[in-house]
């Protein structure tokens, strides 16, 4: 048996750059948390696991949390201040992340 590495494999980007133009502080937020951790797609998989195997959720739901994809913390992400306003920006850094 081999051990498994000792740090997950990095996302696509640690970086993230939106655009806030005419946003609000919370929208603009939304969307940098979604880049970070798409929760829509938990969704998905938890309703398609719970449809398939409806007679044995317990086990479906181990499945998934066994299974699960490689997250990280929002401090391993970089959010680019220049596009975005200070309110968003003390939101971000209240979350965790780093701003560059």
């Amino acid at each position: 048996s081999q051990w498994p590495e000792p740090h997950p494999p990095s996302p696509v980007s640690l970086d993230i750059r939106i655009d806030s133009d005419g946003r609000d502080s919370f929208n603009g937020l939304r969307e940098i948390v979604r880049h970070a951790y798409p929760i829509s797609d938990d969704d998905q998989r938890l309703r398609a696991a719970m449809a398939h195997n409806s007679g044995t959720p317990g086990i479906a739901f181990d499945r998934l949390r066994r299974d699960y994809w490689t997250r990280r913390e929002f401090s391993a992400y970089r959010v680019d201040s220049s596009a975005i306003g200070a309110e968003t920006e003390l939101y971000c850094e209240a979350l965790g992340f780093k701003l560059a």
